[in-house]
């Protein structure tokens, strides 16, 4: 749309964006005028609402409002354009940034008595900060490199975003809106994927087609995660799992690489898969859980080892938590309480 290029292209040249856009009823930006209810065109209505602009829409025949603009229009007719031509767009703005400067916003304003150039200085700094647009995703100003992690995520606003492992270690440049962030191919300009941006920071957005991986067959990737580790119960639990989610057998594949590598204690491993299969939770993501509890509990086991080997810690130190012993009574004396209660209040 060529009206919201020309919108950004001036708030590039502004420096910043207006608090309020006055605009006539074109056709290109309102549908229709009902009595103040004002509906606009689909794309500038996603402009206006993406640049949180406030709007004023001119009456029509209205020359108050629309007056100082049109006499304006005029000037720029009759002075600059009236009296050259252009064999392109781009030679017409350098020519009429030429003029501007010179002529337009370089002398005395009759109206003013003063120099539009130097007026404006005055009010730049009322503007707003311009913002990215959709608009604008797939040209290459406004982009930004990042560094994609060995995880495949990238960190935008906070947050952690994920993109196709391919692009593990490497760069990829990003251009972020107020809503989606674009991710696009530092080498080939192909656009990547587009995240909605997450209003709280410190989120994790994964998205499990980043990390399919295509190129192989799900046959192959069940074979590889038969083949991780030696135990026989680890083949059992993983047919089980691969027969209870039939439709996302390499998700299941994919979830087993990630969460068990050669770092893995087999002893916890073994003993979560014992349990997952006693109790039918056939899941890989189950069994991650599962196994991380194992492991955290023994490292409490340990960690209240090192905590009486080195004697008691000093006053305000906190360790880790152990069973309190409650003393236990014969239900007479609580008896014997509660009657002598009693008999105390009626005396």
């Amino acid at each position: 749309m060529d009206v919201v290029f020309h919108l950004l292209d001036c708030f590039d040249f502004l420096g910043g964006m207006v608090e309020e856009l006055v605009i006539d009823q074109d056709s290109v930006l309102v549908v229709s005028e009902n009595h103040g209810d004002i509906i606009y065109t689909k794309e500038f209505h996603s402009f206006v609402d993406e640049m949180g602009l406030r709007m004023y829409v001119c009456r029509k025949a209205d020359p108050e409002s629309k007056g100082k603009i049109e006499n304006v229009i005029k000037f720029v007719k009759y002075n600059f354009l009236a009296s050259r031509d252009f064999e392109d767009v781009a030679e017409a703005n350098t020519s009429l940034s030429r003029w501007l400067k010179r002529r337009a916003n370089g002398k005395i304003s009759q109206a003013t008595k003063r120099i539009p150039a130097e007026m404006f200085e005055d009010e730049r700094d009322h503007l707003k900060p311009a913002r990215n647009s959709i608009f604008r995703k797939d040209s290459l100003k406004g982009r930004e490199e990042l560094q994609v992690d060995e995880k495949s995520y990238i960190s935008v606003s906070g947050s952690q975003y994920s993109v196709p492992t391919r692009y593990r270690n490497k760069v990829v440049e990003i251009y972020k809106t107020e809503r989606p962030a674009f991710v696009f191919d530092i080498h080939t300009g192909e656009e990547i994927y587009c995240h909605k941006l997450s209003p709280i920071p410190g989120q994790k957005i994964t998205i499990s087609e980043h990390f399919r991986q295509k190129d192989r067959s799900t046959e192959d990737l069940k074979k590889e995660v038969f083949s991780q580790f030696s135990f026989s119960s680890w083949k059992r639990f993983a047919e089980h799992t691969f027969k209870a989610f039939p439709r996302y057998m390499r998700d299941q594949c994919l979830l087993a690489q990630k969460h068990f590598g050669e770092k893995t204690d087999v002893v916890f491993l073994e003993r979560a898969v014992e349990f997952c299969l006693s109790n039918k939770t056939y899941s890989m993501a189950d069994l991650a859980d599962t196994y991380r509890f194992y492991k955290s509990w023994t490292d409490d086991e340990v960690e209240d080892e090192e905590v009486e080997e080195s004697g008691p810690l000093p006053s305000g130190v906190h360790s880790v938590k152990r069973p309190i012993d409650v003393a236990q009574r014969d239900i007479d004396e609580y008896t014997a309480a509660v009657l002598g209660s009693s008999s105390g209040g009626r005396s």
